[in-house]
């Protein structure tokens, strides 16, 4: 009989033994690893649920403060509403305190130069009470029953001067220019004035070219007329075109 051969047996020993092994270093690695793994796409997820509420409550969020906004801008306007409504109540109440009211604006006339001149400016109110440097009414003891007043007088250029009034009453204002003297060399001024009040913001009027006269004495020119009207706007005689500043 033929000894049977033991390379045979070698071999279906080494298969066996690989198979065993890797079979146990699977299970090794599932006892090792998959609780691992396991976890880690638990922890996966769990970011992913978490950084989905935060965006849900963050949407809630800015939907619940645009709400707010919605309803303060409501409660401000039915407030502003409320409060138009009692002054339009109360106009009719006083009727005649409200028009007289409203024919008083707040009125500010002004000049200015450069040259090294001094120029004097006049307003006469609708009263004919004339505001100049000796009657600036400053104290408000010139005209007592006026609250205008000449605020601000300059005696060389660069140059500025200010009336102004916080009510004032309807009628015809006057404006004038006097150019009184200059410095020596400086024989005229070109004078720039304005307005300014609630109704048309800030115009300008035609400015005025004065020359000092050949005998030295000064020169005086009307410039405008400027009309406060009852409903408290204002119309001017002569404007022109501000320049850009």
């Amino acid at each position: 009989m033929r000894r049977p051969s033991r390379n045979i047996e070698v071999f279906s020993i080494s298969v066996i033994d690989l198979l065993a092994s890797a079979l146990g270093a699977f299970i090794l690695i599932s006892i090792i690893l998959f609780p691992f793994y396991n976890q880690h796409q638990q922890l996966q997820k769990t970011k992913t649920d978490i950084k989905v509420a935060a965006d849900e409550t963050k949407k809630a969020s800015d939907m619940k403060k645009k709400h707010q906004e919605i309803v303060f801008k409501q409660l401000e306007d039915i407030k502003q509403g409320a409060k138009a409504a009692d002054g339009m109540e109360l106009c009719k109440k006083q009727e005649s305190a409200c028009k007289a009211q409203l024919g008083k604006t707040f009125l500010i006339v002004g000049i200015e130069w450069d040259e090294r001149c001094d120029v004097d400016f006049y307003i006469v109110d609708p009263r004919g009470q004339k505001f100049y440097h000796a009657a600036k009414n400053d104290s408000f003891t010139t005209f007592p029953n006026s609250k205008g007043q000449l605020s601000l007088d300059m005696t060389d250029g660069p140059g500025l001067e200010i009336w102004q009034n916080p009510e004032a009453e309807s009628g015809l204002y006057k404006i004038s220019y006097e150019l009184f003297s200059c410095r020596p060399g400086v024989e005229a001024a070109k004078i720039r004035g304005w307005v300014i009040d609630r109704s048309g913001g800030r115009r300008c009027l035609v400015d005025r070219n004065m020359k000092i006269a050949t005998s030295g004495a000064r020169t005086h020119e009307d410039v405008t007329m400027l009309e406060v009207n009852t409903d408290g706007s204002t119309t001017i005689q002569f404007v022109s075109a501000c320049p850009s500043s």
